[in-house]
């Protein structure tokens, strides 16, 4: 039901119904890289994500067969949330879910690459990283694990340092007065 009324205050609002949709890929993808097993239902009350996700694209394929929306203030929305994610990423990061803090700045990485804010944040989850390198185990599923382990730890402390400090020059780069940045190098 929740996601049939999602569908509805998103057509009233313009959007492209066909991508809100696809917002259960996204889903399937998280829980095929973290999840250690069976799909875990939200509070165990709603159906998994691949029903969910059928039940979505059958709703805009019946109800909204001719429904001509569009996507609009993209720019505008996508520089609201910009903020979010990066503090949605550090929040990730603190709890040691360093994957997750990645992911949340994938878009921005991509989409705004001239960002200060942005690669310090990718900065100090690599830095992170670094310090706490086998804490990825209980963040990932079995099989992405098992892929980080191929190299040994001392290998990824390094790559990781490597990668932080990259992502600090860039961020000072931008803006050579992002203090923060210079201290996240001195505890490199």
């Amino acid at each position: 039901r929740s996601d049939k009324e999602a569908i509805d205050l998103v057509s009233k609002q313009n959007y492209d119904l066909k991508e809100g949709v696809e917002v259960f890929d996204i889903f399937l993808r998280e829980h095929e890289k973290y999840q250690k097993g069976i799909e875990i239902y939200f509070l165990t009350s709603h159906p998994s994500n691949i029903a969910r996700q059928k039940q979505a694209k059958e709703i805009v394929e019946l109800k909204f067969k001719n429904y001509s929306g569009k996507t609009i203030n993209q720019d505008r929305f996508l520089k609201m949330v910009e903020k979010v994610k990066c503090d949605n990423a550090i929040m990730n990061a603190a709890a040691s879910r360093y994957y997750h803090g990645l992911d949340n700045l994938e878009y921005l990485t991509t989409n705004r690459p001239n960002d200060s804010l942005t690669h310090y944040c990718l900065a100090e989850i690599y830095r992170l990283m670094a310090e706490n390198p086998d804490k990825l185990k209980d963040e990932l599923s079995d099989k992405e694990w098992k892929k980080i382990k191929e190299t040994t730890k001392e290998q990824r402390i390094v790559q990781y340092q490597d990668k932080a400090l990259d992502e600090y020059k860039i961020a000072l780069t931008l803006n050579k007065n992002f203090y923060d940045a210079y201290r996240g190098i001195g505890l490199l």
